[in-house]
């Protein structure tokens, strides 16, 4: 009986340990699922914020920027070139049109690329592309605008299915790989929020990061600004930006005028150059118009002498100053051809026409992306 009795003891008592174990482990998961909401809604409220801050920007159905882009240039890889070490830019958008113009304070070059009615023309020095693509320097010397991560490129389809596949995406906007929130979206499960707020400039900040692969502080008592992203795509610091002296347009819509990059050569640049500072660039702005952006600067104006390809359908025109034409007309003519051309059914004539523009233009366009993500790389 005694025997009976203490066996009887042993099982309830493994029962209970059993019991009070399952509490525990209930309790743990609770607590767990109460941090993992807690953390999904904290999260959730800081992407409807940037949400919400890039639409009062993007909803102004015109702005224009000028600032100062200028490079300090470090610890360059072998056939790096220094060409942007002091140059003047403004970037606009009006409707859906889009520009760029840079200017090197020393060579005296510049460099126009406007997306207009679904046309893109680029010009360099005297040669004139027009194409039915966004022509990758539109992204690229976006600097003010990306240094914000928003996405100002709408959801045109790129026409040419080899640039799409270049570019990483069927539109516009997926040529911009790192918007927010979009870019967090992606992969928001390996996102957190730090529990306690890091000053960044002098102001407190919320930081959000993906461990090992990049951190963004927030300052959420100015419609949430982004004062500083870090990138680690391959485990090491590949840039750190910061934005600056922040100041109000409209309603709660906060712009800096200060912008701050520092990129480092990656791992595929040699032994003694990875981990150093490549250069540090600087955007200062001069001037913010929001609301209005003249309609002038969308207009690309064309050399006395040089060369306009049609890549929309397969012509090269050529214009020199011992021509009767107006270098103004050949362009203008050439541009509303090309918008003629993109409204217009494929017959056999135009498909032999267009066949022949996008090989050419594909060519061109390629060899500009392939140096394009060669520098990313580097960068």
């Amino acid at each position: 009986m005694q025997h009976t009795a203490r066996t009887t003891e042993r099982v309830e008592s493994k029962k209970n340990a059993g019991c009070r174990w399952l509490c525990f482990c209930a309790c743990l998961l609770w607590q767990w699922g109460g941090v993992e909401a807690a953390r999904g809604q904290e999260i959730d409220r800081l992407l409807a914020a940037i949400t919400e801050q890039n639409s009062r920007f993007m909803s102004n159905n015109a702005w224009a920027i000028e600032y100062t882009h200028l490079r300090d240039y470090k610890y360059l890889p072998k056939g790096f070139s220094e060409n942007m070490k002091n140059t003047e830019v403004i970037s606009a958008k009006r409707g859906n049109w889009l520009m760029v113009r840079q200017s090197n304070i020393e060579s005296k070059k510049t460099t126009w690329c406007v997306w207009r009615d679904n046309v893109c023309m680029h010009r360099i020095a005297g040669t004139i592309q027009i194409s039915a693509d966004m022509h990758p320097n539109l992204i690229e010397r976006s600097y003010y605008t990306n240094g914000l991560f928003v996405n100002i490129f709408d959801k045109h389809p790129f026409h040419t299915p080899a640039i799409a596949k270049s570019m990483g995406g069927a539109t516009h906007f997926d040529a911009f790989p790192f918007g927010l929130p979009e870019s967090v979206e992606r992969r928001v499960s390996k996102y957190s929020v730090r529990p306690a707020r890091e000053r960044v400039d002098g102001v407190e900040c919320t930081v959000l990061e993906d461990a090992g692969c990049d951190e963004i502080w927030i300052d959420p008592d100015r419609g949430v600004c982004l004062r500083r992203v870090q990138y680690y795509p391959d485990g090491s610091l590949m840039v750190d930006y910061r934005n600056k002296d922040f100041r109000e347009y409209g309603d709660a819509l906060w712009l800096p005028h200060k912008q701050e990059a520092t990129r480092y050569n990656g791992d595929n640049t040699s032994a003694e150059l990875a981990g150093k500072i490549r250069y540090i660039e600087k955007n200062l702005v001069r001037k913010i118009s929001v609301g209005k952006a003249l309609e002038s600067l969308f207009d690309v104006p064309p050399p006395k002498r040089g060369i306009i390809y049609d890549h929309i359908r397969g012509v090269i025109y050529e214009y020199h100053p011992r021509r009767s034409e107006d270098p103004q007309d050949v362009l203008n003519d050439a541009t509303d051809r090309a918008k003629a051309m993109l409204r217009m059914p494929l017959t056999g004539n135009r498909q032999t026409s267009v066949f022949i523009g996008v090989n050419l233009f594909v060519v061109s366009f390629l060899a500009f992306v392939i140096i394009v993500k060669r520098r990313m790389r580097r960068t």
